[in-house]
């Protein structure tokens, strides 16, 4: 079987992939209770500690910045997301089709500020799991189900606004198909969250003379950077929640903006209007922030896969 040396530690969705290479006396051991000799990352000696656990070196004062960032980033998050469930449930008046899917957009972030980050972000400042294998699972079944029903309740978003504008006449979406619309959305992001739930389990390592635990994802052929059914997994992830929603939504937005910024008013332009083309441009500057900030978390997700192996490692040797 074939390992090459390689750790890598991905935030966003609670996955550490640590493939050790058998001539460094490194190991791993599933849900064990003993855990046999491992090479102890945290001395001068080891060569392996900076290159392949960068975030076990986080000292003081780098916790205290990032606690207080996460802080005010969750404070925000769940605080602004909590007041849009207040104000479209609270007020039947605005319990329109849009603000349904502003609602279950909200639903979403709030579940991967609450079930998902908080732990994620105790995992990235101590670099042990203190939750359990089963929360392991549900932790990155909930990432990944979270940012598909985000992504997917965008496109029903923009779809929406193309009926409203580009082809008014034409019958609106009911609420009916509008929450029927939504069940599909979570349904469709539990589907391709499903390996998360089935596959993430806990290890545990040697470091600072201390047994630590790391939650990852071991598929049945391997873990990550050596898995064919992991680079499938990413590749159908990035179809499903990148390129078909980004094609959808650039199609409906760009049929938009022909309609919106193609129309002429005569006269002077209204209070109303130019606050029309304010929300305009605020619509094109969230769709290409949602657009980078996405096409640079697949790279990351990619670029390991891609990467050519260290040097001086054998990629054809066995370790048995």
């Amino acid at each position: 079987m074939s390992l090459q040396p390689v750790m890598t530690f991905d935030f966003y969705n609670s996955t550490v992939t640590w493939c050790p290479d058998p001539a460094l006396n490194l190991s791993w051991v599933t849900n064990a209770t003993a855990v046999p000799e491992l090479e102890d990352w945290s001395t001068p000696s080891s060569s392996n500690r900076r290159r392949h656990h960068p975030h076990l070196l986080m000292v003081w004062w780098q916790q205290l910045v990032w606690s207080a960032l996460f802080a005010l980033m969750l404070l925000v998050a769940t605080g602004g997301n909590a007041i849009v469930l207040w104000i479209v449930l609270a007020h039947r008046r605005m319990r329109t089709i849009t603000n349904y899917f502003l609602v279950n957009l909200s639903v979403a972030d709030l579940f991967m500020a609450v079930f998902n980050c908080v732990f994620n972000f105790v995992y990235m400042l101590n670099s042990n799991w203190y939750f359990g294998s089963p929360y392991c699972r549900i932790s990155n079944f909930i990432a990944n189900v979270s940012v598909a029903a985000s992504v997917f309740t965008l496109t029903g978003i923009s779809f929406d606004r193309y009926l409203a504008i580009v082809r008014p006449l034409q019958p609106r979406m009911s609420k009916a198909s509008a929450q029927v619309t939504i069940l599909v959305i979570w349904l469709a992001g539990m589907v391709l969250g499903l390996p998360c739930l089935l596959y993430s389990t806990t290890i545990t390592y040697k470091y600072s003379g201390k047994i630590r635990t790391a939650c990852i994802l071991v598929w049945p052929d391997g873990q990550p950077l050596i898995s064919t059914l992991d680079y499938v997994y990413n590749v159908v992830l990035l179809l499903a929640t990148y390129v078909a929603p980004m094609a959808a939504m650039v199609a409906c937005y760009s049929a938009m903006g022909r309609e919106l910024w193609g129309s002429r008013s005569i006269g002077e332009l209204t209070q109303r209007q130019v606050d029309s083309i304010r929300s305009k441009r605020k619509v094109r500057t969230l769709f290409s922030g949602y657009q980078q900030c996405h096409l640079a978390y697949y790279y990351r997700r990619f670029k390991d896969h891609l990467r050519p192996p260290p040097s001086g490692s054998d990629g054809d040797r066995d370790d048995s």
